[in-house]
């Protein structure tokens, strides 16, 4: 399958970041679709919802961001806090001028700053859309402290992207051989510390950030309707190394009995980017929780 072109913007945060984003809907389009953002996780890029917004963009206007530091968008020594993730998606918003409050569709670290800010903006937002969100699994202090080392290790950060390539698997449940060569090709820019000599920083800070801006005692301050998805073969969460002893489905069922206006959507066979390795159920469940 080759990569959709969809027509690409830019604008500039008040910290002086050019995010780049994807938007299906024409400056001069009269219709009134319902907006949806779309938000990726660390070290993914907006075109990683391209099998989702091609369908969807029929129904809503589709928006897509780079985060700072990731994809087309701007990279540097940056603070990459959940916080500042968040900045880059409300200065979004502002910048698009939108009348209406939105979807947000956020994947695994997206998840986590959807959080938030559903949370703290309740009145942006109409939907929350959390897809193998991070933030779900609790960790003790020792083990943050121990993950927090890894990422800051000089030695692991030089080889991370061969050990993406090598590990690219982990993230689905099965994926065709062409798949996993576009996914590496869309990664490898970022993972070339020659063009990206922001890298460690960025997996460092961006790791503590999930690690030391929990999320789980924010869940019940939820107010709008939330579907959670879930792989029920993720093998990013649980982490393997902590909590051998608990399933994907564990964690996902205890975190969504916190939010008071929520559904969980678990899939069989699929890992943690389900929304690029199951699309057609994960696009018609979406239309459904949306339009339904």
């Amino acid at each position: 399958m080759n990569s959709v072109v969809f027509p690409t913007y830019h604008f500039s945060m008040r910290e002086g970041v050019r995010i780049a984003y994807i938007d299906t809907s024409l400056p001069e389009d009269p219709s009134q679709k319902p907006t949806i953002i779309w938000v990726h996780g660390i070290t993914s890029q907006a075109l990683i919802w391209e099998k989702n917004i091609i369908v969807l963009r029929e129904f809503c206007r589709c928006v897509a961001l780079d985060l700072p530091g990731h994809g087309s968008s701007e990279k540097g020594l940056y603070e990459y806090s959940l916080q500042f993730y968040g900045q880059s998606i409300l200065q979004l918003l502002e910048h698009l001028k939108l009348s209406e409050p939105v979807y947000l569709v956020a994947h695994s670290m997206g998840g986590q700053i959807a959080i938030k800010l559903v949370t703290q903006y309740p009145q942006l937002f109409r939907k929350l859309i959390l897809v193998a969100p991070a933030g779900f699994e609790p960790f003790t202090e020792s083990e943050k402290l121990i993950l927090a080392q890894i990422t800051a290790d000089s030695v692991i950060s030089r080889i991370q992207y061969y050990k993406f390539i090598l590990n690219l698997k982990d993230y689905f449940y099965a994926l065709n051989e062409k798949e996993y060569q576009k996914l590496a090709e869309f990664s490898r820019t970022f993972y070339d510390l020659d063009q990206n000599p922001f890298l460690h920083h960025l997996l460092e800070r961006s790791v503590k950030a999930m690690l030391y801006e929990p999320v789980l005692k924010d869940l019940p301050k939820i107010k709008i309707p939330t579907l959670v998805f879930f792989g029920k073969n993720d093998k990013l969460i649980p982490n393997r190394l902590f909590h051998p002893h608990l399933t994907t489905q564990q964690i996902a069922e205890s975190a969504c009995k916190r939010i008071r206006k929520s559904k969980l959507i678990l899939y069989d066979k699929c890992g943690h980017f389900l929304q690029y390795e199951q699309p057609i159920p994960f696009n018609t469940d979406l239309y459904q929780f949306i339009f339904g």
